[in-house]
């Protein structure tokens, strides 16, 4: 793939912000891709003010591609979270908590957990329940 131009590829961003699905869908592949490309020609500081995007989102991006498909950690399907003790103790309140990371990873959190079942969530979320 040939390097694209800082415009092509701020041109490409705008056209994904005014047509993604929601407002905190992660950028596609292919336009992290481009970005990444951008790197043989510009700072980083030119690139990320140029596409309204942060330092960290791009170190994200390239620690993203730097990973093999087979080193790639499984995805959690299911946190199992512990049983709620206290159950009886608190009244009921419908949460429901979504969540999209700057990875792509999506959880939800539906119900009416505990303090331990949202420890565990917290937990499962940081990567400790891989």
């Amino acid at each position: 793939m040939n390097t694209p131009t800082l415009d092509a590829v701020q041109a490409d961003f705008q056209h994904w912000r005014q047509h993604r699905p929601y407002l905190r869908s992660p950028a596609p592949t292919e336009l992290r891709d481009k970005v990444l490309l951008l790197r043989e020609r510009h700072s980083t500081a030119v690139i990320c003010k140029a596409l309204g995007i942060t330092r960290r989102m791009l170190q994200i991006w390239q620690g993203q591609t730097a990973l093999s498909e087979p080193e790639r950690p499984e995805p959690i399907e299911f946190v199992v979270l512990p049983p709620d003790a206290d159950a009886a103790h608190h009244g009921t309140r419908d949460l429901q908590l979504s969540l999209t990371q700057a990875s792509g990873d999506q959880w939800c959190l539906r119900g009416d957990p505990s303090v331990d079942q949202l420890h565990a969530f917290v937990t499962a979320l940081a990567g400790g329940g891989r």
